[in-house]
Order: structure tokens, then sequence, then C-alpha cells
């Protein structure tokens, strides 16, 4: 609560450490790293670990909903992403006794999306905000409920039209 009232007045430095505490101790962890994504934003610099937190948050929340799988899966299972290799053709050589040239090898490496490329779909990921913003509202923090909300792409849904007015009126 206090860490959420930091980042809406901008004392991000402070939030940080303190969502970040909360976040190690494993408390509402999508919520905790959905605040770090808002709190670490701002310059170019800061952009890369702000996003780092919002895919942290996306993913804890698809476990919550069991679109995949927790952490430490069993080892029969195959393992979500993984890398594959795949040797650069071989060029024939023109003439037939020709020696053979000493080339190094290359390999060229894939890698499979991870959890099977289950993804959030947009309006998905419109809620997990809309979630967060109805917590927000509820504890009084309407500053950062708008700052929330600014990331919905859909506007003009019943939640966020009632989290807009709401508001508004604390």
């Amino acid at each position: 609560m206090y860490a959420c009232l930091l980042v809406q007045v901008e004392r991000k430095q402070e939030a940080f450490i303190i969502l970040t505490s909360l976040s190690n101790q494993g408390y509402e962890v999508a919520k905790v790293n959905l605040l770090l994504s808002i709190a670490t934003e701002g310059d170019e610099e800061s952009k890369r670990e702000s996003e780092k937190y919002k895919a942290t948050a996306l993913i804890e929340y698809m476990r919550s909903k069991e679109k995949i799988p927790e952490v430490g899966t069993h080892k029969q299972r195959e393992p979500g992403s993984h890398l594959t290799e795949r040797k650069a053709p071989a060029e024939a050589s023109a003439e037939g006794d020709a020696e053979p040239e000493d080339k190094a090898k290359t390999y060229d490496i894939d890698c499979a999306p991870a959890f099977k490329d289950v993804r959030l779909t947009e309006a998905e990921q419109n809620g997990v905000y809309i979630e967060l913003a109805e917590f927000l509202l509820e504890k009084s923090l309407c500053f950062l409920s708008l700052k929330c909300l600014d990331y919905v792409t859909d506007q003009g849904t019943t939640r966020v039209l009632f989290c807009l007015t709401k508001a508004k009126m604390l």
C-alpha cells in the first residue's frame, strides 16, 4: 500500500525497493511486477527494465489462470522453449577431384517460442491492467489507478468507464 502511494507521488526509487522486496517474498507477484513496470517507466534507459517487469507480471497472471504450467515442472515434460541446431548447408565442389577445403563449422540456432507460444490476447492484457486499477481504486489511489488505465487499449469498455468515473469521484 505504501509502495503504491510512493509510485503515485513519483518517489520511484523508494517504491522500487519496497516492491522488489514484496516480489521476492511472493506477495501477489503479478500486481507487484505490474507496479514495478509502472514505477520504472520513464526514460529510454529504463524502458527495457519496465518491459521486463511487465512480461513477468503477464507470465505470473497466465500461471494464476493456469494457461501455462507452474515453475518447477516435471523432468519428463518437454521444456517450454528449447534450442535446436541447424547446420549450414555444405557447398558441393564443381570438380570431383578437388581437395575439400577446411571450413569452420557454423551453426544457426533457432529458438522455439516459450510456453508453447501461449500468449494473452489484447483483451486479457487489458483485463490485467483493469484488475490492478480496480485494486488501486479500492485503496483510494485514484491517480495511480488513472495512470494504470492509460495502458488499457480499449477505453470504451464498461469496466474502464466505471473505473474512470470512480477515480474522478475520489
